[in-house]
């Protein structure tokens, strides 16, 4: 299985390219690491992918499922560097399709992508009723001095 990471950059509402974004946390020690075991994942200094305006990410292949990883973006914008620091939680859905299939006492795999479908499906209509977003990651902006618009 594999985790993409993600990075969007605001200015003033608006999507905006930045000159790099490259994975890299204040020490130069990661680009990504497990949080159970502080384990570098992936390098620092690793660049992320451009996908369109303002919109970047990085692929990697994930050991095993279930795990969390915090991950910095250093990225330059009209000059300055700054960096933001996340969590990525291996968490996709509220239920997972494996307990869920227990809970209907599914044994077979045929049925695996439906059962996904639905899990979906119910939570997007939980969280339009609520109001509220049930999967959420945390973000840290640090920055060196505020960005000029």
């Amino acid at each position: 299985m594999s985790v993409t990471v993600n990075f969007d950059f605001y200015v003033n509402g608006a999507l905006t390219d930045v000159t790099s974004a490259v994975l890299s946390d204040a020490t130069g020690a990661y680009g990504i690491k497990r949080d159970d075991t502080d384990a570098v994942v992936v390098a620092d200094g690793t660049a992320m992918t451009y996908v369109t305006t303002g919109q970047y990410e990085y692929e990697f292949d994930e050991p095993a499922a279930g795990l969390t990883y915090t991950y910095d973006v250093e990225y330059v914008y009209a000059g300055d560097t700054y960096r933001s620091s996340y969590t990525y939680t291996d968490a996709t859905r509220v239920i997972s399709i494996a307990d869920m299939k227990t809970h209907l006492r599914v044994d077979d795999t045929d049925s695996d992508e439906y059962i996904g479908d639905l899990i979906d499906a119910v939570t997007a209509q939980c969280e339009l009723l609520s109001g509220e977003k049930f999967l959420t990651a945390t973000c840290t902006d640090y920055l060196d001095s505020w960005p000029r618009t």
